[in-house]
């Protein structure tokens, strides 16, 4: 009995054999990476495009992947570091994005709106510090505004301006707004104040002597803010403002507090 040679189909003289990657009759391409190279085991990834057809040989997807890791996802990272995101986590009211890392680092934060609601500004002003509705008494929104003598108010009563963080002799009520004179000295018993703030007996001669040049009637108190607060200060005309050796009245160009020119002007006099 002959024993003829069979391929590796088992067909005598097929001629039949294995390829590189073990296919019977085959041409080794079943187990080609897409370097042409038999088992290398390397494929096309998903970054497919007009110079890579197929995608990369061997890629990893990283070339075309979104922030989300996704081939071809076109997600990215917004201005705050956020996937996909719509910068909203660190968008100012003015538009401007401050990244996370830029505040941790210098603490500086994306622009807010304050709590100063109104119809020009619906949600409030943007970057504001409730400056423009912070009233007196330093609460936002509560309608405190300071009066021209520089108190705080209307409160009803010294309580509720207590209540507020505004001493006794810093508040004002409806009754007494704009009155500077009002409470401004209490005289002892049987003593009034002038028209000067000066404690006098009723009728003596002496009434306003404090704040008058000779010749003239002394003024009516006003006031005029100063840094920290309103100050009391007389306005008034005069004709002379001291008598010379002889008793005549005589210009005086300077005043204890303050000062001024020419008969007729204007004098302002401060009391702190």
């Amino acid at each position: 009995m002959l024993n003829l040679q069979a391929g590796c189909d088992g067909i005598a003289f097929s001629t039949q054999k294995n390829d590189v990657c073990g296919v019977c009759g085959g041409d080794g391409v079943s187990c080609k990476g897409c370097d042409g190279v038999p088992n290398s085991g390397l494929k096309y990834d998903g970054c497919t495009s007009t110079e890579n057809l197929k995608g990369i040989c061997g890629g990893d997807n990283s070339s075309c992947a979104g922030c989300d890791g996704l081939p071809k996802s076109g997600t990215v990272l917004d201005q705050c570091s956020v996937c996909g995101g719509d910068n909203s986590t660190c968008m100012g009211c003015d538009g401007i994005a401050v990244h996370p890392m830029v505040t941790a680092r210098t603490g500086l934060q994306p622009k807010a709106f304050d709590k100063c609601t109104s119809a020009l500004n619906p949600f409030g002003v943007c970057g504001g510090c409730d400056a423009s509705c912070i009233g007196c008494d330093n609460k936002v929104k509560s309608g405190m505004r300071f009066d021209k003598c520089g108190r705080c108010g209307p409160f009803s009563n010294a309580q509720d301006a207590a209540k507020s963080g505004v001493a006794p002799d810093d508040y004002y009520s409806q009754v007494n707004k704009d009155n500077c004179t009002a409470g401004l000295k209490v005289c002892p018993s049987g003593f009034e104040p002038d028209d000067c703030s000066t404690c006098v007996l009723p009728g003596a001669k002496e009434r306003n002597q404090d704040c008058k040049g000779c010749g003239i009637d002394a003024g009516m108190f006003s006031c005029r803010p100063t840094a920290t607060r309103y100050s009391l200060y007389l306005l008034y005309k005069y004709k002379r403002t001291s008598t010379d050796a002889r008793g005549a009245c005589q210009a005086d160009p300077m005043q204890k507090g303050g000062g001024g020119h020419g008969s007729g002007q204007m004098w302002r006099v401060w009391w702190q």
